[in-house]
């Protein structure tokens, strides 16, 4: 989220909000329609990675 945000650095981050266990965050900034989204993904065994990855990718397409 640092340098997503103007002024918002990682020394200023609340990083609370993002404490959550997920493996990968995906954070969306629309600044035209003023709304902000949070994806969150998680890893339940390292051995399901790719699976997490082509999760990760099928949501990006949505975009």
């Amino acid at each position: 989220m640092p340098f997503t945000n103007e002024g918002l650095t990682y020394e200023t981050a609340h990083w609370e909000a993002l404490n959550n266990d997920s493996h990968t965050t995906i954070y969306i900034s629309d600044i035209d329609a003023n709304q902000e989204d949070a994806w969150y993904f998680y890893l339940k065994d390292e051995k399901e990675l790719d699976v997490l990855y082509k999760e990760i990718f099928q949501k990006i397409e949505t975009l």
